[in-house]
Order: C-alpha cells, then sequence, then structure tokens
C-alpha cells in the first residue's frame, strides 16, 4: 500500500511545544487539548506521582455515543473500562490532559510526534506513537484513575467515563 502523509497541525504543535520547553528549560510539559474540561489541580495531582508519562483517561469524542471507546490501551492492546482505581499503569494513553517529564525526552527519537499510517488505510495516532517511543526507550506511561473521572472530553455535550 502506498500512502501519502503529511504531518497534521496537532503533531506540529506537539512537537513544537516539547521543542520550547526544552529550550526553555523546563522539568515538565503538560499538554492540555482545547476539548477538555480538567480539575483545576489536576496538574498538582499529575506530578506528584512523579511518572515519566501520567496523564487522564478519557473517551474518544463522539456525542451521543457513550459506548466509544477510551483513549487507552494496556501492554495487551486492551481498552481500559474506566472503573479502575487510583495509579494504574498503561501502554498508549491519549494526549488530551497528560503530564511529560522532560528527562526522558533525551531518549525518544524524533520527531516525538507523528501518525503513522495503518493497512487499513486509517491511522495510528501521534499519541500512541509517541506513547510507544515512551515504552521502547525503557520509560512508563501511567494513568490516573481519580484524576480520570474529573476529566471530560467535550463535543456537543460532556462525554462521561
Amino acid at each position: 500500500m502506498n500512502v501519502s502523509y503529511q504531518a497534521s497541525r496537532i503533531e506540529r504543535c506537539r512537537n513544537f511545544i516539547i521543542e520550547s520547553a526544552l529550550q526553555a528549560e523546563a522539568d515538565y510539559c503538560l499538554m492540555i487539548d482545547s476539548d477538555m474540561i480538567f480539575p483545576t489541580d489536576g496538574l498538582i495531582r499529575l506530578l506528584e506521582h512523579k511518572k515519566p508519562v501520567v496523564g487522564a483517561l478519557y473517551r474518544k469524542r463522539n456525542p451521543g455515543n457513550e459506548n466509544q471507546p477510551v483513549t487507552a490501551v494496556d501492554h495487551n492492546l486492551e481498552h481500559f473500562r474506566g472503573g479502575e482505581q487510583g495509579l494504574v499503569q498503561a501502554y498508549m494513553i491519549g494526549m488530551g490532559f497528560v503530564l511529560i517529564d522532560l528527562s526522558i525526552m533525551k531518549d525518544i527519537p524524533k520527531p516525538y510526534f507523528h501518525a503513522m499510517p495503518k493497512s487499513d488505510g486509517d491511522f495510528l495516532g501521534e499519541d500512541y506513537i509517541f506513547c510507544k517511543k515512551v515504552n521502547e526507550a525503557g520509560h512508563s506511561v501511567w494513568l490516573d484513575m481519580d484524576v480520570s473521572r474529573e476529566v471530560k472530553h467535550i463535543g456537543k455535550r460532556y462525554i462521561e467515563l
């Protein structure tokens, strides 16, 4: 299959944000998508975990379909159910509300974020590819399930876990 692909705006933005944070010698980078509602203390709660990558679980945006899959998978590539509690290890998570410890970026090949064409003509998103690189570099990806219950992905209305 010959698939032509050009980086999306979101990939370019995520790479720019990471590069800017690294140039500023920041310790962490909190990424929040524009269509997310999150707790005011979410950053503090994620920082307390001291994990390389830690974020929130939320449903994919598809108003009217609360059965939409969540935006994270475990090491068996199974979607989380949303009933888990506390801090749980994941394999790949969405980047809608995520904290990245920038010390790991030296181990992650560039571009940090890019999508990958799949054989069915769809794409594996830039967020999942980034998490795959994090795992391959020997780091870990986590979900704070308590923060997750307070994060909402908005469309025409809130999508609940």
